[in-house]
């Protein structure tokens, strides 16, 4: 019997707009949640990992930004002043 993977909320949404895509299983290392460190442990290349962070605004209201494994976010980047993660 194939092991059930748990989907997230943005793999529900790409069922309902019919896009494919595959998830891939991996332990969460609560003391490294780096997407480097996931990367080197599924034995893939960093370039093809990518985070998907949500952000609040204090006036602009909530942003949803997928960056690539080595990028980041830093406060006052691309008009966000305040931000909650």
């Amino acid at each position: 019997m194939k092991e059930k993977i748990n989907k997230t909320n943005v793999a529900r949404l790409l069922d309902k707009a019919k896009i494919a895509y595959q998830l891939v299983p991996y332990e969460v290392d609560e003391n490294d949640l780096s997407a480097t460190h996931v990367a080197e442990q599924l034995g893939e290349d960093i370039a093809q990992v990518f985070k998907t962070l949500i952000l609040h605004g204090d006036k602009s209201g909530y942003f949803v930004c997928v960056i690539p494994g080595r990028g980041g976010l830093e406060k006052g980047g691309q008009g966000i002043r305040e931000q909650e993660m």
